[in-house]
């Protein structure tokens, strides 16, 4: 069952090891220099990958076919993970602190990704 899932959702599931990286590894050792001091530039990051990760996500449930229902309770996953990110970021890191900004981000990121989705598969549609 596990490893039909993985196989199904590789995509995603990197996507969200990434993440998982990302929010938990030190702000300052990704990126130097001061493109980080402008304020609020994290927030982009949160949107760009959530987007990501909920349009692979809706992609991976229909199996990249535009015929191929869309599961979208497969939303339920990208919303938790960025809700324990905060969690994580609050209780086991110094570097990372966490913020409701973070989890806006997140869903709006989410709820752009359902939009892109949805634009690829009309995509799709028109290609096959």
């Amino acid at each position: 069952m596990a490893s039909l899932f993985i196989k199904r959702y590789y995509r995603s599931v990197l996507i969200g090891i990434l993440i998982l990286w990302l929010s938990l590894s030190g702000g300052q050792s990704l990126v130097s220099g001061d493109f980080l001091n402008i304020p609020y530039v994290d927030k982009i990051g949160h949107f760009i990958m959530y987007a990501l990760f909920s349009a692979m996500l809706l992609l991976d449930s229909c199996l990249w076919q535009s015929g191929r229902s869309v599961r979208y309770v497969v939303l339920v996953i990208p919303a938790t993970f960025g809700a324990l990110m905060e969690v994580f970021q609050y209780f086991l890191t110094t570097s990372r602190k966490a913020e409701a900004l973070d989890l806006l981000a997140d869903i709006l990121g989410i709820g752009a990704g359902v939009a892109g989705a949805l634009a690829v598969r009309q995509i799709l549609k028109k290609l096959r």
